[in-house]
């Protein structure tokens, strides 16, 4: 690519006289900078084959592959039978001019079995190889297989894994084969470009090109969604208000969306309550530690299908995440989480949120649909590598990933599930005009009240068009009831009973 860049700018400069090229010069720049629209690039497609995060479907061998089957000891008879009737003559033995340059006698040859008397060393001195006069098979006079450290065996070559990496939440093992029918496919498969690039850096990681394996390590005791600190119902009962007030705001800041200083004038210009917008947001607070030990016991399980995605929130000037997964056919938020980072950990308390411990139950089976973080490929491996460890003795996976990407269906499973991906997408689209009147979080304490009280508003008050107006978990208790504030005050009174 860069020969032929520096071809073109030759032929420019072989076509156009100075003056030429230095008002070709002004218009590049102009373009460069950003003044010129009227210009537009080549659309610059990524290779195929460069380094995406993808984990191989593939378990490896927990034993070593069997050796290559031996035609049977009597086969070598056969040959020299077929050799004498081919020659008119006998093949005779090997005849060594001395003891040491004689084959041991308990060797045999892996193919033919030739006794060690048609056997000849191959290699001198080494005394480790020989050849078979009879079918010129070159073996080893003492085969010893390199035990594999690891336990873990290439599935697609049969070589040891070793370690290559290692950190707080896994162990990856590589291939190093160089043999390995895998890594040469893959190889294969670069084009010219990407080979050069790989001569120039043999250690470029951009390529996957070997078999890999993940072994999970997480401590089960810390993959707990972020929560709000349970307060209970003694803080709430010391509010200088009344509940009926506190289901206002709760009505005004979750339902409508609005600030707190917005709530705040909106309750003194309309029922003549003055409150300061700090207590607005101490209400939400306090209702929100409430709420959620019993918010987390009611989220339903998701059913044969669920969607799971997370969405950006900015708290104290940086980047935060907020994980949803929503049931596909009952629209119900089954799992809720809170993050600084968008790694495993998070995907994998969000996943155990939602689906609960792994059961290692046989027949038990939910899809999982997901874009293409890589953090959702390590929390689905490490689920089902969890649910096998528990019993699960069918050998399928107890979740299924489907991962949709991009707003094209370019594939099958894009085409069959992008409307529940398009599911999760209008749900972080709702719960983005729950945070935007925020500008932004001062602490994550503040950004997990919110969506604690957000996935409580969603599953319970809040109806949905697509089930003709329903909510997505009933509440019998809020039957009759239709005003926001009573609705809240019932909510709260549930939750702290």
């Amino acid at each position: 690519m860069k020969s032929s860049i520096l071809h073109f700018a030759k032929w420019i400069c072989h076509c156009l006289t100075r003056p030429e090229f230095d008002s070709l010069l002004v218009i590049f720049l102009e373009v460069q900078g950003g003044s010129r629209e009227d210009f537009a690039f080549k659309e610059e497609k990524p290779s195929p084959n460069y380094r995406d995060f993808r984990q191989d479907p593939v378990p490896p061998l927990r034993e070593p592959p069997p050796c290559k089957p031996k035609l049977g000891l009597d086969d070598w008879k056969e040959r020299l039978a077929a050799y004498q009737r081919g020659h008119g003559r006998a093949l005779r033995p090997v005849s060594a001019r001395s003891l040491e340059r004689r084959v041991p006698e308990h060797c045999r040859c892996e193919v033919c079995g030739a006794p060690h008397d048609y056997l000849y060393l191959n290699d001198g001195a080494k005394r480790t190889q020989y050849r078979c006069k009879v079918c010129s098979h070159l073996g080893m006079i003492e085969r010893h297989r390199q035990t594999s450290t690891t336990g873990f065996h290439c599935p697609h070559c049969g070589a040891s894994l070793y370690k290559w990496k290692e950190n707080d939440h896994e162990t990856i093992y590589k291939c190093g084969n160089d043999d390995c029918g895998f890594y040469l496919d893959n190889l294969r498969r670069l084009t010219p470009d990407e080979k050069a690039a790989r001569e120039a850096n043999r250690y470029d990681p951009n390529y996957k090109l070997r078999y890999q394996y993940r072994e999970y390590c997480i401590d089960r005791t810390r993959l707990k969604c972020r929560r709000v600190e349970n307060a209970g119902a003694k803080a709430l009962s010391s509010i200088r208000n009344s509940m009926h007030t506190l289901g206002l705001a709760l009505s005004f800041f979750i339902n409508l969306s609005l600030s707190s200083r917005q709530t705040r004038d909106a309750l003194k210009g309309l029922f003549g309550i003055t409150v300061s917008h700090q207590t607005v947001v101490n209400y939400v607070r306090l209702a929100a530690a409430a709420v959620s030990g019993w918010l987390d016991r009611r989220l339903p399980s998701p059913g044969e299908t669920a969607a799971g995605d997370e969405t950006y929130i900015q708290v104290n000037g940086t980047w935060h995440y907020t994980w949803f997964v929503i049931d596909c056919a009952t629209r119900a938020l089954c799992a809720y989480n809170l993050s600084d980072t968008r790694g495993t950990a998070p995907a994998l308390a969000t996943l155990f949120n939602a689906y609960g411990e792994p059961q290692g139950k046989d027949g038990v089976r939910h899809e999982f649909v997901r874009d293409g973080l890589g953090s959702y490929d390590n929390a689905i491996a490490a689920y089902n590598q969890m649910d096998c460890a528990a019993g699960r003795l069918d050998g399928l996976p107890a979740l299924v990933g489907r991962t949709v990407v991009g707003l094209e269906n370019l594939d099958s499973v894009s085409e069959e599930y992008r409307q529940c991906k398009q599911l999760v997408e209008r749900l972080n689209r709702t719960y983005k005009f729950h945070t935007r009147p925020r500008n932004g979080f001062k602490d994550l304490d503040g950004a997990t009240a919110l969506t604690t009280l957000f996935v409580a508003y969603y599953n319970h008050l809040r109806p949905h068009s697509a089930l003709k107006g329903a909510v997505p978990v009933p509440l019998a208790e809020l039957d009759g009831i239709d005003t926001f504030p009573m609705q809240w005050e019932k909510l709260v009174e549930l939750a702290t009973a």
